[in-house]
């Protein structure tokens, strides 16, 4: 009996360090998650943002280099209080300018690039 009891209580605590492990795995991966979409964009091909467009997800300090067809951009949702930036550079440098508001249509003309910024 004392023999099952040690037996138990040694099995109890190596479930509990082995859990131990994969515990700060689990909150990174939930972090992580929870910033895959820190912000929704729908990119369009016209300046005025009609017409469909691909809506995707981006995470916070993401640098997205504009295409020559993505003439204007959406910003579908967003989490706290992260906005999107654009820059006249296709590497997130010069003229920075901050485009706050959901569901309002931004004209990209002049722009190379934008990052998302929380």
């Amino acid at each position: 009996s004392s023999l099952a009891n040690i037996l138990l209580s040694n099995f109890a605590s190596a479930a509990v360090a082995v859990s131990a492990l994969f515990v700060p795995a689990a909150f990174a991966q939930n972090e992580k998650a929870a910033r895959a979409g820190d912000v929704t964009l729908k990119w369009h091909i016209t300046k005025t943002c009609g017409g469909p467009g691909p809506a995707r997800s981006y995470t916070r300090n993401e640098c997205i280099e504009l295409s020559d067809s993505s003439r204007a951009v959406e910003m579908l949702g967003r989490n706290g209080l992260c906005h999107l930036v654009s820059f006249s550079d296709r590497s997130c440098l010069r003229n920075p300018k901050t485009l706050g508001t959901v569901n309002k249509c931004y004209d990209l003309s002049g722009k190379g690039s934008v990052k998302i910024q929380c």
